[in-house]
């Protein structure tokens, strides 16, 4: 998890470096690449836990009818170990883009009508052990990378850009405002100072001379 939080720390940031500057070619190139090398490392990753249940099971019980139940469930186990890790570097990409709310509702389904159900199903229609809760909460995961990848296939990078763009350039001039508003106000209490030690200019002026 460590380092596929890194990887989709590395992605997104990337992806906002893209976006900030308008290179859509470079964001989607990133987008590919990042995505590649995440399958790449977690199928090596999903291959490692496939191999070694038991010892995996062993870190976290000594008792062998759970490091049975471990080796068992290596399928859903590398399953799930894939798909977490999948979903958290997939997330980062509608982060960056300004789509959170997307990513709220996706993973809100993800979770109550993607794994919550599929656990219970597997609980109670198949059998009560670890493999039937592996597979549950690999088919909610699944099910929620299913709906993140959707998500970051309908992102409209050229228009996402467009409006960062346009929001720095809302900045800068709402900052070019207070700045000549700032520059007026300054030089209006200049005058005022100026006035309030040369009573020729202050006559000038109309306002009378201070005593």
């Amino acid at each position: 998890m460590a380092f596929t939080g890194a990887l989709g720390q590395a992605v997104g940031t990337k992806v906002s470096y893209g976006l900030g500057a308008g290179d859509v070619p470079a964001v989607e190139r990133d987008v590919f690449l990042g995505l590649l090398i995440t399958v790449a490392s977690l199928a090596l990753l999903s291959l490692v836990v496939y191999a070694i249940p038991a010892t995996l099971g062993s870190v976290f019980s000594s008792d062998a009818t759970i490091i049975d139940a471990f080796a068992r469930a290596r399928t859903p186990l590398a399953a799930l170990v894939f798909f977490v890790n999948l979903a958290v570097v997939l997330e980062r990409i509608p982060v960056v883009a300004g789509r959170t709310k997307s990513v709220l509702v996706c993973a809100t389904i993800g979770s109550w009508l993607g794994q919550v159900p599929a656990v219970i199903l597997c609980l109670t229609l198949w059998q009560k052990s670890i493999e039937a809760l592996f597979t549950g909460v690999a088919v909610g995961y699944l099910f929620l990378c299913l709906m993140y990848a959707a998500l970051v296939a309908s992102l409209d990078f050229k228009q996402i850009a467009k409006e960062i763009t346009d929001d720095l350039n809302h900045v800068v001039t709402d900052k070019q405002h207070l700045l000549d508003a700032t520059t007026a106000a300054a030089a209006g209490t200049q005058k005022y100072d100026a006035a309030a030690t040369n009573p020729l200019l202050a006559k000038q002026q109309g306002r009378p001379e201070e005593p």
